[in-house]
């Protein structure tokens, strides 16, 4: 595991799931940690913040104002702001494109898009001041891919990957901004899905690997990302599938 002593990090979406594996792999590697998640959250996440000994600042960032609260009460919190992990996120459920709303789409984008967009913009200024901060964001397999249920998370996530190369070019040289993009992984969220009990020894055979990512794995490529050992890399996404997509 990377070295991260000394780090601080707030980690959006950090209560479950590919999130909480951040929060325990950059803890154990010496970071002191801010998780952000939902208020509604709050009581499923008290073992990671106990075994994190992390900070919580909650918030739905979906609004711009509340963007911008959850970083200056980071910043309060761990005395300044080194690395932003921009992990909020989710498709909320399959719907086919032609069924799609106006709503599904709009909520879809702002939680996945729009968060990472505004909470880059609010962080900005307090990676600038750490002397060599770092965005990690989270992208998906499915921007390569695609995928027919899920036409508006695969664009959002399209929309990510634009966003870090686009902020590596704005922020640099003080500020690196990479991607993860996570291929699927057997979060609670994911084994709880209808195609996963219905289709999921078919779409495991398509894994090159012939396994299920875990969010462990995922948790690692963010700490490398995060940590000194990528420091001459940015703009770039990190492919993290078992080899179902090789761009």
């Amino acid at each position: 595991m990377p070295n991260a002593d000394g780090m601080r990090v707030l980690v959006s979406g950090g209560a479950h799931g590919i999130g909480a594996a951040v929060c325990e792999a950059l803890s154990e590697a010496g970071a002191s940690v801010a998780i952000n998640d939902l208020h509604s959250a709050f009581e499923d996440a008290q073992d990671l913040i106990a075994k994190t000994r992390s900070a919580w600042v909650p918030g739905d960032l979906t609004s711009v104002a509340e963007c911008n609260r959850v970083i200056n009460e980071t910043v309060t919190q761990l005395g300044g702001l080194d690395v932003l992990v921009n992990n909020a996120g989710g498709p909320l459920g399959h719907v086919p494109f032609i069924e799609t709303t106006e709503e599904h789409f709009d909520r879809v984008m702002n939680l996945n898009l729009k968060s990472a967009f505004f909470l880059s913009r609010a962080a900005a200024p307090h990676l600038r001041q750490s002397g060599g901060g770092r965005i990690v964001n989270l992208a998906s397999e499915l921007f390569f891919l695609g995928h027919p249920e899920l036409p508006v998370y695969a664009a959002a996530k399209g929309g990510i990957v634009g966003l870090t190369r686009s902020l590596a070019l704005a922020l640099a040289p003080s500020i690196r901004v990479n991607a993860v993009a996570p291929g699927p992984t057997a979060t609670e969220r994911l084994k709880e899905e209808r195609w996963f009990r219905k289709a999921g020894d078919e779409e495991l055979a398509r894994v090159p690997l012939g396994r299920w990512g875990d969010p462990r794995d995922v948790a690692r490529a963010v700490c490398f990302l995060a940590g000194p050992a990528s420091d001459w890399i940015t703009g770039e996404v990190l492919n993290v599938n078992g080899g179902i997509v090789m761009p």
